[in-house]
């Protein structure tokens, strides 16, 4: 992002240098100043087609840039160029457009990088307007290949929960009473005494059955 900013920066100063030197014209002729509009940004390529500009990016030489306005399914080019070697590019157009509802997209680019084309529009944003100079800048425009290339990172995937183990259920430790303690001096419990079975019981004799 910093790069994109120093590049129109950079754009925007030379462009406004040399409108200053046009306007100064000498005394002795009449030149009326003229107002200018100009488009700058910059293409990079997707090598690992995540969308964004990151470490394996680098700036696209020689891609096409086309400049649409009227929005729409149908919008009309109004301009188009080629990025140089910083894969920056600038059209100029003359007079003071109101290009705030115009786009700018990769019609083709070159490379390994030309295989999703044409890429989605963005938005122009007016970053100044002074000295009969409008200057609009683009966000970094992007090509991507047709597939990712084989350095690049695989996306991360959250990892499924672990299945909650269920913890056995504890086993009842049973209790066993101490014996009782005896102190010293105190008389131990005496034995028991086995208890006698009661007697057997004897029947007398029936005297009538002796006599018959």
């Amino acid at each position: 992002m910093a790069r994109h900013r120093w590049y129109v920066q950079a754009v925007a100063l030379l462009v406004v240098l040399k409108a200053a030197a046009g306007s100064a014209a000498p005394p002795t002729t009449t030149r009326s100043r003229s107002s200018s509009t100009v488009v700058a940004g910059m293409v990079f390529c997707d090598q690992c087609k995540d969308g964004a500009r990151g470490l394996f990016d680098y700036p696209l030489y020689g891609a096409r840039v086309a400049i649409e306005c009227g929005g729409g399914e149908s919008p009309v080019t109004v301009r188009e160029c080629n990025t140089n070697w910083f894969g920056g590019f600038s059209v100029r157009m003359e007079g003071t457009p109101e290009m705030n509802r115009c786009t700018a997209r990769v019609v083709q680019a070159t490379g390994h990088c030309g295989a999703a084309i044409p890429t989605a529009p963005r938005d122009l944003t007016l970053a100044f307007r002074m000295l009969g100079l409008a200057l609009y800048t683009v966000p970094p425009l992007l090509s991507q290949p047709l597939r990712p290339m084989d350095f690049c990172p695989s996306p991360l995937t959250s990892p499924s929960p672990p299945a909650l183990a269920l913890a056995p259920s504890p086993i009842p430790t049973p209790i066993i009473a101490p014996p009782p303690r005896v102190l010293a001096g105190s008389p131990s419990p005496a034995p028991l005494a086995p208890q006698a079975s009661p007697p057997a019981a004897h029947l007398a004799p029936d005297p009538t059955l002796a006599t018959r």
